[in-house]
Order: C-alpha cells, then structure tokens, then sequence
C-alpha cells in the first residue's frame, strides 16, 4: 500500500508540474495579479505534494488515512 499512496502522490505532482508550463506563459501574457497569485500558489502545492511524498517515504502506510489524503 506503500507503493500505491506514493505513486499516487508523484503523480499529483507531475500534474501540477506540467501546469506550471501554462501558467508561466500566462503569466508572462498578461500582467494580471491574479495569474501570478495562481502560480504561486501552485508551486506551493508542488511543494506540498514533495513534501508528503517524502513523509511517505519515511513511513510505512498501514492506515486508511495516509491513503485516502494520497488519493487528493
């Protein structure tokens, strides 16, 4: 179960990377507050989801919990 919940969450992760993509050309488009507050804000979930990742490296994943918070 270990595998699943950290091949889930890496997965998460390179969604959003490939989103930072389109998000910097927008970014560079228009000079919209907005879509900078977006792309900060997905660098920060990237970072979240690097972060539990190695959180689940760490620990074996014997509860329902640390697979269903993978599963967002």
């Amino acid at each position: 179960m270990n595998v699943l919940a950290l091949v889930l969450v890496l997965l998460g992760a390179l969604g959003l990377c490939v989103s930072l993509k389109p998000a910097i050309k927008l970014c560079q488009i228009s000079r919209r507050l907005g879509w900078r507050v977006l792309f900060i804000l997905i660098l920060f979930f990237v970072i979240g989801y690097v972060a539990f990742a190695s959180y689940l490296l760490d620990k074996n994943v014997d509860n329902m919990l640390d697979l269903g918070v993978s599963l967002i």
